[in-house]
């Protein structure tokens, strides 16, 4: 589950009193007077101590007749993980998100996915590969989907690519990466080259589209 919380600045993350547009609709600065008031914060009914990034106690406080918390210490002691956006000035929170470098086959189904694409463990230069598919094109340059959803969790795909073992290796063989319908990466393997790791940015997007084309393999896929 992710949520959005637009228009804060760092100094509003950080719980200062000094704020950026609190209210969707501004921007700026401008100095506040805020009560604190020692409010304790418990979650599950345990008294839980909110800190910053630097590990530094925050305190809750109330202006204008609302409680403000700390978004990054309420997040952290609920498990879930925060990052500040200062590009488009937003709050990200997330809740149960794998850890980073997670097999993608470990953490995600595939909803949908061509009939030719191989969910299996496959062989590379008589090597086993693993957590990952491989492509078993009928014809030269055929290509095929398998889509997934992010939901915005991720930020970089990694995987090692190449050729299948007994399969054909023409020219044109490859893999293109598609985030939210914007082709980020796409790579042509020469039919000599052995397997190869590659890195690609997500982006943040919200739906992962993989086409590989040719008889290839991607193994090891991670997400960060």
């Amino acid at each position: 589950m992710k949520f959005h919380a637009k228009s804060f600045t760092a100094g509003a993350l950080a719980a200062t009193v000094l704020t950026g547009g609190l209210a969707m609709a501004k921007s700026g600065t401008e100095s506040i007077e805020v009560l604190y008031d020692n409010i304790k914060i418990y979650i599950d009914n345990v008294l839980t101590e909110t800190k910053d990034a630097d590990g530094d106690t925050v305190e809750p406080f109330v202006y204008n007749g609302t409680t403000y918390l700390p978004v990054r210490g309420v997040a952290e002691a609920m498990d879930s993980e925060v990052e500040w956006d200062g590009e488009t000035k937003s709050v990200y929170i997330w809740h149960d998100v794998a850890p980073g470098g997670s097999y993608l086959t470990d953490i995600l189904k595939p909803y949908e996915i061509d009939r030719y694409i191989r969910l299996s463990n496959f062989n590379m230069l008589g090597e086993e590969y693993t957590h990952g598919f491989w492509y078993d094109a009928q014809y030269d340059n055929w290509a095929a989907p398998i889509l997934y959803n992010l939901n915005s969790k991720y930020s970089t795909l990694s995987f090692t690519l190449g050729h299948i073992d007994g399969h054909n290796t023409a020219k044109g063989a490859g893999v293109e990466i598609i985030v939210d319908g914007e082709t980020v990466k796409k790579i042509e393997i020469d039919p000599e080259a052995p397997p190869r790791r590659y890195s690609v940015a997500l982006k943040k997007g919200l739906q992962l589209k993989i086409v590989p084309r040719g008889c290839v393999g991607l193994a090891d896929i991670t997400l960060d």
